[in-house]
């Protein structure tokens, strides 16, 4: 009911005062602002406050403040310790994908990414731009599209839409379609398969409607709508 309530929903106030916000702006600063106010990612707030002087003694001190500390040098110090990191994780991944048995990769892009029905945040490492990795346990789904459960290691691309986990060896991994066993040799390609379920001592996928493909230890399934 909060958003109904003019006196109380902030988003409702904000329909009048931004356009008000706007009109403002477009009588100190002209068009420029809206350039400015994007290349600095402010809010309208903080570009009024940019365009009238009112953050001038803000900005003063922080000038002030990076002359002391040296602030090029924290920069590159900061950028080197980010690039480390960025490096250590990377290793991580690998590691995770290196390990022995069969690599299961779920491709979620054809039906709009992929979600997450359950993570666990104090096993979740981020490991690039958009890439994460799920330490221990990890819930992915896509609404009826797909419910899969993993209880090892995962790396999630969340721009590609996927994850990609090793879940085991071939003798322990149980491929079903609508509840009749499904071969899963090397090199196979299906271009449909209905209810499918995937079995594994690490692993549990379940899928609708898909595709799958093998290469080597390779086995991607891609959810279709």
């Amino acid at each position: 009911s909060v958003t109904t309530q003019s006196r109380n929903s902030l988003r409702l106030r904000f329909y009048g005062t931004g356009p008000a916000l706007g009109r403002l702006l477009d009588r100190l600063a002209g068009e420029q602002w809206k350039a400015d106010l994007m290349r600095e990612d402010r809010t309208l707030q903080e570009e009024l406050a940019a365009v009238t002087g009112y953050d001038d003694r803000e900005t003063r001190l922080i000038a002030a403040a990076r002359a002391r500390f040296d602030w090029p040098a924290l920069t590159q110090s900061t950028a080197a310790t980010i690039a480390g990191l960025e490096s250590l994780r990377r290793a991580q991944r690998d590691s995770i994908l290196a390990a022995p048995g069969i690599e299961l990769v779920i491709d979620a892009s054809a039906v709009g990414g992929m979600g997450m029905c359950g993570i666990d945040p104090q096993n979740l490492l981020q490991a690039g731009q958009g890439v994460l990795l799920h330490r221990r346990w990890v819930r992915p789904c896509v609404g009826k599209a797909l419910d899969a459960e993993f209880t090892t290691p995962v790396v999630q691309d969340q721009q590609a839409g996927t994850v990609r986990a090793v879940i085991g060896d071939d003798s322990t991994l149980h491929w079903t379609a609508g509840g009749a066993p499904l071969a899963v040799p090397d090199g196979v390609r299906l271009a449909e398969v209905r209810d499918l379920l995937v079995e594994a001592p690490a692993a549990t996928v379940r899928a609708p409607h898909a595709s799958l493909e093998r290469s080597g230890r390779t086995v991607t399934v891609r959810v279709l709508p």
